[in-house]
């Protein structure tokens, strides 16, 4: 078994830390800390989204990962 490259959390912090120009997106992560983008969920919450309505919801006080393919982006936030 190799090493790990980075610190157990370091890429986690880094990717929930907002960015200068954009308060709502982190390390290649959307962040749901204003509730923007879904008003239901935690505020730690951090997602990507993809073409086709591929989603990528990270929710880490129920340490949960959804995968979703080809939703219909419109109704995302409902």
């Amino acid at each position: 078994m190799g090493r790990p490259t980075r610190a157990a959390g370091g890429w986690v912090a880094a990717s929930v830390t907002p960015c200068p120009l954009n308060p709502r997106y982190g390390l290649f992560w959307w962040l749901n800390s204003d509730g923007t983008y879904q008003p239901a969920a935690p505020r730690n919450n951090f997602f990507a989204i993809g073409a086709g309505g591929n989603v990528t919801w990270i929710d880490p006080e129920h340490d949960l990962v959804a995968v979703l393919r080809w939703i219909d982006s419109t109704n995302l936030n409902t």
